[in-house]
């Protein structure tokens, strides 16, 4: 995951956020890992899971945010 500025903004962003929920249960945080090119979590289905929905939020210090969710984006087996 990666978030960017449109260009000639100058505020600095902030560790974003991210929670996932497997088959609409209640949202779990995930422990993001900056890398070189971003973010990084690992995440750990339920075996009994059939899909997980996605929810990330980045802010950045002149007090912008935006948040996204992504309702069932992939499908486990």
């Amino acid at each position: 995951m990666t978030a960017s500025h449109l260009p000639g903004a100058t505020a600095a962003i902030g560790k974003p956020s991210l929670e996932i929920s497997y088959d609409d249960a209640p949202w779990k945080r995930c422990d993001l890992t900056r890398t070189g090119d971003g973010w990084r979590t690992s995440l750990r289905a339920p075996k009994s899971a059939g899909f997980a929905t996605l929810g990330v939020t980045a802010r950045d210090d002149a007090g912008n945010a935006v948040s996204q969710t992504i309702t069932r984006a992939f499908g486990l087996r």
